[in-house]
């Protein structure tokens, strides 16, 4: 379980969630709309993983296509 202190004056703002006291905004689902800084850290953060996502899956399907290629090859070859 985490936990953190939060000063009265964090208190006074818009959002109440508590996964912007945990440093976490990246995983509220209004964080798109979100208009605090730790919203645009959180964003950053989100596009960050995607492209990690992305590029993960690009790999992959590039492997599999290589492969089809190196079997057509033999097949051809053979």
């Amino acid at each position: 379980m985490n936990s953190t202190v939060v000063s009265s004056k964090d208190m006074g703002t818009k959002c109440w969630s508590a996964l912007r006291f945990l440093s976490e905004c990246h995983k509220c689902g209004k964080v798109e709309k979100c208009d605090l800084p730790q919203a645009v850290h959180a964003r950053i953060k989100i596009a960050h993983q995607r492209i990690a996502l992305s590029r993960s899956q690009i790999d992959y399907e590039r492997a599999k296509i290589e492969n089809l290629l190196q079997e057509a090859g033999k097949e051809l070859a053979g």
